[in-house]
């Protein structure tokens, strides 16, 4: 999630959205999830969703400092503090005023994920192993595929039925050889809206790499 730029949007969308109807700033909270690997980030996400109505006492995200490849659907569990209106199944936590939620599956999911290129990608077993878990073996993906290509596989595990993705990404998948077998991915199992990128200029000016939106 970074510093929170895409839960912030979200939440404004969300918002939005529910403009007929009086959602409070803890409803809205209840909708978003997140994590990142890095600690100062996912604590900049969390004060910036908390910071959007700071009148709530009851002001906890649901965002985890952990590897993304760590939580798994329908398993996936959030610690937090607890508090009234939970949506989630959760459970409490002995001794003490915390509980765990439970993550379910997801509407809609956005994310600019980490490009790496695969022979710097650590643990690539456990992530075929998740992949192949959550897919099989239809889903496996070429060696040289970018940590990216996971993501997308990964992060498409939690999505409902109808469930939304979209994700900024090096463009390299559309015209590299490991990227063949994610188009015919693709186009057998999801239902592509767009792919959104530019000839002309960068997404990112102090990028190494040219992206796409998809």
């Amino acid at each position: 999630c970074g510093a929170g730029t895409f839960l912030v949007r979200s939440y404004s969308r969300l918002k939005y959205l529910a403009q007929q109807q009086v959602t409070t700033h803890k409803q809205l909270l209840e909708q978003l999830w997140s994590c990142d690997i890095a600690k100062f980030p996912a604590h900049l996400a969390m004060m910036n969703l908390a910071m959007l109505d700071l009148s709530e006492r009851e002001n906890f995200p649901y965002i985890k400092n952990c590897d993304a490849f760590d939580i798994l659907p329908q398993q996936g569990k959030f610690t937090t503090h607890k508090h009234e209106g939970v949506r989630h199944q959760f459970r409490d936590i002995s001794g003490s005023n915390m509980i765990e939620v439970r993550v379910p599956m997801l509407d809609a999911i956005v994310g600019n994920p980490p490009y790496i290129r695969q022979e710097k990608i650590e643990n690539k077993e456990k992530l075929e192993q998740i992949v192949g878990r959550a897919w099989g073996k239809d889903f496996t993906l070429n060696k040289q595929a970018d940590i990216y290509a996971y993501f997308f596989l990964h992060n498409a595990s939690f999505l409902r039925e109808g469930g939304r993705l979209g994700f900024v990404t090096s463009n390299s998948w559309l015209d590299v050889r490991y990227g063949a077998k994610m188009q015919a991915n693709f186009c057998q199992f999801f239902k592509i809206i767009a792919i959104v990128g530019s000839q002309v200029e960068r997404d990112f000016s102090q990028a190494d790499v040219n992206s796409v939106i998809t």
